[in-house]
């Protein structure tokens, strides 16, 4: 499941990026193989992006700063 969300974080319609950020905070750590896509969503500038991937961010990372 994991490969198909970083996927769909590139999916062409919004609501599927934002869904898949969300699924892959909610796998929480186990999703780290994820985080240079996140982190690229993040840098795209979308709006629409920002608030769950950053969300997502935390919840991989865990507690703590970024590593």
């Amino acid at each position: 499941a994991l490969e198909a969300l970083i996927a769909a974080l590139l999916a062409a319609l919004e609501s599927v990026r934002v869904q898949a950020a969300q699924a892959l905070g909610g796998i929480g750590p186990a999703a780290r193989k994820a985080l240079p896509y996140l982190e690229a969503a993040r840098n795209n500038n979308q709006s629409v992006m920002n608030p769950p991937v950053v969300a997502a961010l935390a919840r991989i990372w865990g507690p703590g700063p970024p590593r």
